[in-house]
């Protein structure tokens, strides 16, 4: 019973491949009209979220990336109102993941720019919330 756990438990970290497929692969393969890749899916959580600095609106939704019925981590697709098109997506690892994916989405929040900051804290009180 313990290895079975431990399995389901070790099953739901987001792994390097996950982090590399929400931060790049998602993107390329949704900008080119495939599906999310095999065995895999999105589902979003809550509504799409958005700040007004100045004239510009940053705009954010929220994901599931999940594997079967295991979420593997979070996508957060974010974007402008000046160029809709040009999104990305960050990925928020799930607690159970190394320290070194947990860096990685540091740097990444980080490089966004303080402006994308309160559009990261929407994602965090969506994904707490979630727990409630």
């Amino acid at each position: 019973m313990a290895m079975f756990i431990l399995i389901c438990f070790a099953n739901a970290q987001t792994s390097w491949q996950d982090y590399r497929y929400v931060t790049a692969g998602l993107k390329d393969d949704l900008s080119k009209g495939k599906n999310v890749k095999e065995g895999y899916s999105i589902v979003k959580i809550g509504t799409e979220s958005s700040v007004s600095a100045g004239t510009l609106k940053r705009n954010a939704q929220l994901y599931y990336f999940k594997k079967g019925q295991t979420t593997k981590a979070f996508a957060l697709q974010v974007w402008d109102t000046n160029n809709p098109n040009n999104y990305s997506f960050i990925c928020i690892p799930t607690s159970d993941a190394d320290t070194d994916i947990w860096k990685a989405t540091f740097t990444d929040i980080n490089a966004a720019g303080k402006e994308w900051h309160i559009v990261f804290a929407w994602a965090l009180a969506t994904v707490v919330s979630q727990k409630l």
